[in-house]
Protein backbone atom coordinates (compact mmCIF):
# COMPACT_ATOMS: atom_id res chain seq x y z
CA UNK A 1 0.00 0.00 0.00
CA UNK A 2 2.84 2.38 0.83
CA UNK A 3 4.60 1.84 -2.48
CA UNK A 4 1.79 1.10 -4.94
CA UNK A 5 -1.50 2.65 -3.81
CA UNK A 6 -3.70 4.08 -6.56
CA UNK A 7 -6.73 6.42 -6.38
CA UNK A 8 -8.87 3.92 -8.32
CA UNK A 9 -7.18 0.54 -7.88
CA UNK A 10 -6.62 0.80 -4.15
CA UNK A 11 -3.97 -1.12 -2.22
CA UNK A 12 -4.75 -1.72 1.46
CA UNK A 13 -5.40 -4.51 3.97
CA UNK A 14 -9.08 -4.85 3.09
CA UNK A 15 -8.36 -5.13 -0.63
CA UNK A 16 -5.63 -7.70 0.01
CA UNK A 17 -7.90 -9.87 2.16
CA UNK A 18 -10.71 -9.66 -0.39
CA UNK A 19 -8.37 -10.68 -3.23
CA UNK A 20 -6.95 -13.59 -1.27
CA UNK A 21 -10.45 -14.80 -0.41
CA UNK A 22 -11.57 -14.56 -4.05
CA UNK A 23 -8.46 -15.69 -5.89
CA UNK A 24 -7.07 -18.48 -3.70
CA UNK A 25 -8.36 -21.47 -1.80
CA UNK A 26 -6.74 -22.87 1.38
CA UNK A 27 -6.69 -26.44 0.05
CA UNK A 28 -5.10 -27.74 -2.02
CA UNK A 29 -2.20 -25.48 -1.15
CA UNK A 30 -1.15 -23.22 -4.00
CA UNK A 31 -4.44 -23.42 -5.88
CA UNK A 32 -5.31 -20.06 -7.47
CA UNK A 33 -8.80 -19.17 -8.61
CA UNK A 34 -9.86 -17.24 -11.74
CA UNK A 35 -10.89 -13.62 -11.23
CA UNK A 36 -14.54 -14.10 -12.12
CA UNK A 37 -15.39 -10.56 -11.11
CA UNK A 38 -13.09 -9.26 -13.84
CA UNK A 39 -14.03 -11.98 -16.33
CA UNK A 40 -17.79 -11.44 -16.11
CA UNK A 41 -17.84 -7.64 -15.91
CA UNK A 42 -19.03 -7.20 -19.52
CA UNK A 43 -20.85 -10.48 -20.10
CA UNK A 44 -24.16 -8.61 -20.36
CA UNK A 45 -22.83 -6.58 -23.32
CA UNK A 46 -22.23 -9.73 -25.37
CA UNK A 47 -24.95 -11.57 -27.21
CA UNK A 48 -25.02 -15.21 -26.01
CA UNK A 49 -26.61 -16.13 -29.34
CA UNK A 50 -23.28 -15.32 -31.01
CA UNK A 51 -21.15 -17.19 -28.50
CA UNK A 52 -22.18 -18.06 -24.97
CA UNK A 53 -19.16 -17.52 -22.74
CA UNK A 54 -21.06 -17.88 -19.47
CA UNK A 55 -20.01 -21.52 -19.24
CA UNK A 56 -16.33 -20.85 -19.95
CA UNK A 57 -14.12 -22.49 -17.34
CA UNK A 58 -10.48 -21.26 -17.40
CA UNK A 59 -7.70 -23.75 -16.85
CA UNK A 60 -5.89 -23.03 -13.57
CA UNK A 61 -2.89 -25.34 -13.42
CA UNK A 62 -1.08 -26.06 -10.15
CA UNK A 63 2.41 -27.45 -10.81
CA UNK A 64 3.73 -25.92 -7.55
CA UNK A 65 2.66 -25.74 -3.91
CA UNK A 66 3.32 -21.97 -3.95
CA UNK A 67 0.52 -19.53 -4.75
CA UNK A 68 3.02 -17.02 -6.13
CA UNK A 69 4.67 -19.55 -8.45
CA UNK A 70 1.34 -20.89 -9.69
CA UNK A 71 0.05 -17.36 -10.34
CA UNK A 72 3.27 -16.60 -12.23
CA UNK A 73 2.96 -19.83 -14.19
CA UNK A 74 -0.62 -18.91 -15.11
CA UNK A 75 0.49 -15.49 -16.37
CA UNK A 76 3.32 -17.02 -18.40
CA UNK A 77 1.36 -19.83 -20.03
CA UNK A 78 -2.33 -18.86 -20.09
CA UNK A 79 -3.11 -15.21 -19.55
CA UNK A 80 -0.76 -12.23 -19.76
CA UNK A 81 2.21 -13.43 -21.78
CA UNK A 82 0.58 -15.35 -24.68
CA UNK A 83 -1.57 -12.43 -25.84
CA UNK A 84 1.30 -9.94 -25.40
CA UNK A 85 3.74 -12.10 -27.40
CA UNK A 86 1.17 -12.66 -30.13
CA UNK A 87 0.61 -8.92 -30.53
CA UNK A 88 4.35 -8.19 -30.34
CA UNK A 89 5.17 -10.81 -32.96
CA UNK A 90 2.50 -9.68 -35.44
CA UNK A 91 3.22 -5.98 -35.04
CA UNK A 92 7.00 -6.36 -35.36
CA UNK A 93 6.66 -8.73 -38.32
CA UNK A 94 4.30 -6.32 -40.09
CA UNK A 95 6.88 -3.54 -39.69
CA UNK A 96 9.87 -5.73 -40.60
CA UNK A 97 11.37 -5.44 -37.11
CA UNK A 98 13.24 -8.02 -35.07
CA UNK A 99 12.18 -8.43 -31.46
CA UNK A 100 13.92 -10.16 -28.59
CA UNK A 101 12.77 -11.01 -25.06
CA UNK A 102 15.95 -11.84 -23.11
CA UNK A 103 14.11 -12.45 -19.83
CA UNK A 104 12.23 -15.32 -21.53
CA UNK A 105 15.36 -17.41 -21.98
CA UNK A 106 14.07 -20.82 -20.85
CA UNK A 107 17.03 -21.46 -18.53
CA UNK A 108 16.46 -18.13 -16.78
CA UNK A 109 12.72 -18.85 -16.45
CA UNK A 110 13.41 -22.32 -15.03
CA UNK A 111 15.95 -20.87 -12.61
CA UNK A 112 13.52 -18.20 -11.37
CA UNK A 113 10.90 -20.85 -10.60
CA UNK A 114 13.47 -22.43 -8.27
CA UNK A 115 14.20 -19.14 -6.48
CA UNK A 116 12.30 -18.73 -3.18
CA UNK A 117 9.73 -15.95 -2.84
CA UNK A 118 11.80 -14.04 -0.26
CA UNK A 119 14.34 -13.28 -3.00
CA UNK A 120 11.59 -11.92 -5.24
CA UNK A 121 9.46 -9.77 -2.92
CA UNK A 122 10.44 -8.35 0.46
CA UNK A 123 8.91 -5.55 2.53
CA UNK A 124 6.53 -4.75 -0.32
CA UNK A 125 9.38 -4.26 -2.82
CA UNK A 126 9.53 -6.49 -5.90
CA UNK A 127 12.42 -7.70 -8.10
CA UNK A 128 14.71 -8.20 -5.09
CA UNK A 129 17.17 -10.55 -6.80
CA UNK A 130 17.37 -8.44 -9.96
CA UNK A 131 17.93 -5.28 -7.91
CA UNK A 132 20.86 -6.92 -6.11
CA UNK A 133 22.33 -8.27 -9.34
CA UNK A 134 22.24 -4.81 -10.94
CA UNK A 135 24.25 -3.13 -8.18
CA UNK A 136 26.97 -1.07 -9.87
CA UNK A 137 25.44 -1.68 -13.29
CA UNK A 138 22.24 0.37 -13.25
CA UNK A 139 22.13 3.94 -11.91
CA UNK A 140 21.08 3.80 -8.24
CA UNK A 141 18.03 5.96 -8.90
CA UNK A 142 16.82 3.33 -11.37
CA UNK A 143 17.92 0.26 -9.41
CA UNK A 144 16.18 1.34 -6.22
CA UNK A 145 13.10 2.96 -7.76
CA UNK A 146 9.95 1.52 -6.25
CA UNK A 147 7.16 3.59 -7.74
CA UNK A 148 5.66 1.73 -10.71
CA UNK A 149 4.38 4.07 -13.43
CA UNK A 150 1.99 2.71 -16.02
CA UNK A 151 2.10 3.67 -19.69
CA UNK A 152 -1.59 3.45 -20.51
CA UNK A 153 -2.72 5.68 -23.35
CA UNK A 154 -5.37 8.24 -22.27
CA UNK A 155 -8.11 6.29 -24.04
CA UNK A 156 -10.70 7.49 -21.52
CA UNK A 157 -10.26 10.96 -23.02
CA UNK A 158 -10.06 9.71 -26.60
CA UNK A 159 -13.57 8.32 -26.27
CA UNK A 160 -15.11 11.75 -26.05
CA UNK A 161 -16.27 14.53 -28.37
CA UNK A 162 -16.31 13.58 -32.04
CA UNK A 163 -14.83 10.13 -31.31
CA UNK A 164 -17.68 9.33 -28.95
CA UNK A 165 -20.20 10.61 -31.49
CA UNK A 166 -18.64 8.37 -34.13
CA UNK A 167 -18.73 5.41 -31.76
CA UNK A 168 -22.40 6.06 -30.96
CA UNK A 169 -23.16 6.18 -34.69
CA UNK A 170 -21.40 2.85 -35.15
CA UNK A 171 -23.35 1.21 -32.32
CA UNK A 172 -26.62 2.59 -33.75
CA UNK A 173 -25.83 1.39 -37.28
CA UNK A 174 -27.76 -1.39 -38.97
CA UNK A 175 -24.55 -3.35 -39.58
CA UNK A 176 -23.66 -3.33 -35.86
CA UNK A 177 -27.15 -4.47 -34.85
CA UNK A 178 -27.45 -7.16 -37.52
CA UNK A 179 -24.02 -8.55 -36.76
CA UNK A 180 -25.40 -9.51 -33.36
CA UNK A 181 -22.12 -9.76 -31.49
CA UNK A 182 -23.09 -7.13 -28.90
CA UNK A 183 -26.31 -6.11 -27.18
CA UNK A 184 -26.74 -2.57 -28.54
CA UNK A 185 -28.85 -1.37 -25.59
CA UNK A 186 -26.25 -2.48 -23.03
CA UNK A 187 -23.42 -0.94 -25.07
CA UNK A 188 -25.26 2.39 -25.30
CA UNK A 189 -25.74 2.35 -21.51
CA UNK A 190 -21.99 1.74 -21.08
CA UNK A 191 -21.24 4.66 -23.41
CA UNK A 192 -23.46 6.92 -21.30
CA UNK A 193 -21.85 5.75 -18.08
CA UNK A 194 -18.33 6.15 -19.47
CA UNK A 195 -19.09 9.71 -20.59
CA UNK A 196 -20.59 10.60 -17.20
CA UNK A 197 -17.56 9.22 -15.30
CA UNK A 198 -15.01 11.02 -17.47
CA UNK A 199 -16.93 14.31 -17.44
CA UNK A 200 -17.27 14.18 -13.66
CA UNK A 201 -13.50 13.99 -13.17
CA UNK A 202 -14.09 11.48 -10.37
CA UNK A 203 -11.52 8.83 -9.48
CA UNK A 204 -13.65 5.96 -10.73
CA UNK A 205 -12.92 3.13 -13.09
CA UNK A 206 -14.38 3.81 -16.54
CA UNK A 207 -15.00 1.59 -19.59
CA UNK A 208 -12.15 2.66 -21.85
CA UNK A 209 -10.63 -0.83 -22.16
CA UNK A 210 -13.93 -2.41 -23.14
CA UNK A 211 -14.66 0.36 -25.65
CA UNK A 212 -11.17 0.00 -27.14
CA UNK A 213 -11.73 -3.72 -27.64
CA UNK A 214 -15.24 -3.21 -29.01
CA UNK A 215 -14.25 -0.68 -31.66
CA UNK A 216 -11.22 -2.72 -32.79
CA UNK A 217 -13.26 -5.90 -33.12
CA UNK A 218 -16.05 -4.14 -35.01
CA UNK A 219 -13.67 -2.38 -37.42
CA UNK A 220 -11.94 -5.71 -38.04
CA UNK A 221 -15.30 -7.38 -38.76
CA UNK A 222 -16.12 -4.53 -41.17
CA UNK A 223 -12.91 -5.33 -43.03
CA UNK A 224 -13.75 -9.05 -43.11
CA UNK A 225 -17.15 -8.22 -44.60
CA UNK A 226 -15.49 -5.99 -47.24
CA UNK A 227 -13.05 -8.72 -48.24
CA UNK A 228 -15.86 -11.28 -48.50
CA UNK A 229 -17.83 -8.89 -50.74
CA UNK A 230 -14.77 -8.30 -52.95
CA UNK A 231 -14.22 -12.05 -53.17
CA UNK A 232 -17.83 -12.69 -54.20
CA UNK A 233 -17.68 -9.90 -56.82
CA UNK A 234 -14.51 -11.37 -58.31
CA UNK A 235 -16.09 -14.81 -58.42
CA UNK A 236 -19.08 -13.42 -60.30
CA UNK A 237 -16.83 -11.68 -62.83
CA UNK A 238 -14.79 -14.84 -63.42
CA UNK A 239 -17.87 -17.02 -63.82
Amino acid sequence: ARHHDHPIHRKNDAVAVDLMNRLTVPTPRGQCQPDRQRMTRYYSALNPGWYDIAGFEPVMERPFSSYLKNRTYQDLTRETLPCCLRAEDRQCTAAGLDHHDPFLDHELVEFMFRVPARLKIRDGVTKQLLRRAMTGILPEATRTRIKKTGWNAPAHKWFGGRTMESLRDRVASQAFRERGLYDSDVVRALLDEHTAIVNSGADRENHMMFLWQLINVDIWLDRVDELETIGRDKAVVVS
